[in-house]
């Protein structure tokens, strides 16, 4: 029975190792760009959420259609609200990971989707996002309808994995670069704290990388 349970464990490590790399592979395919908006997305959601759980107000959520985006927010804990981007795109994959790998699987995709039009009827008030938003959302109900429960669980479990390895990706390409206008988080944090803006960059990365090892201790220990 151990060796059973331990083939099926390693078949799972194998599956979300293949997950990786296909993500990482496809990574600047255009295929992607749908995906990527939605990783923008579920980012600014962090944003507004940890406003919102600090006695603030989150009003508006933007993606704009280069991949960048922003919440505009009034008040809220500043040190929750800056770091809640990054820290909740690992979060939330870890989420999705788990949800679908749950029994409720095979309903991963629509609870996706019933989650993109709760955040587009909260905070959406721009053409391009709510559109957008509504348009993935429409896609991800038909394929839960439509699509095989084996479909649908490995494209929550791909959605999953890549919210936390592009978080990890953008973080080491925009301290690579210095692109200023995806860095305002922590830049943001630089000004409120006077940590360098790369100590956070560095701590979202580690961050991460723990995702990364707690999802396959999670395949691995289930």
């Amino acid at each position: 029975m151990k060796e059973v349970i331990s083939m099926a464990n390693h078949r799972e490590i194998v599956y979300l190792l293949l997950l990786f790399f296909l993500a990482w592979f496809l990574r600047r395919s255009f295929i992607m760009y749908p995906l990527m908006l939605v990783i923008t997305l579920l980012h600014e959601f962090s944003h507004a959420l940890a406003a919102q759980s600090t006695g603030g107000v989150a009003e508006r959520i933007t993606v704009r259609p280069n991949g960048s985006g922003f919440t505009t927010v009034q008040g809220g804990w500043p040190l929750a609200v800056y770091n809640a981007g990054y820290l909740g795109s690992n979060y939330l994959g870890a989420l999705i990971f788990i949800l679908s790998d749950s029994a409720y699987g095979e309903y991963s995709l629509m609870i996706l989707a019933g989650w993109l039009v709760i955040i587009a009827g909260l905070w959406v008030r721009d053409a391009f996002t709510l559109c957008f938003s509504i348009g993935v959302a429409i896609v991800l109900f038909a394929l839960s309808f439509l699509a095989a429960d084996a479909l649908e669980i490995f494209l929550s479990k791909f959605i999953a994995v890549c919210c936390v390895l592009y978080s990890f990706l953008e973080i080491n390409w925009m301290i690579k670069n210095h692109r200023q206008f995806v860095v305002s988080d922590a830049e943001a944090l630089r000004r409120l704290t006077g940590i360098p803006a790369f100590v956070w960059k560095l701590g979202w990365q580690l961050i991460s990388v723990l995702v990364m090892i707690l999802l396959f201790r999670f395949v691995l220990l289930k």
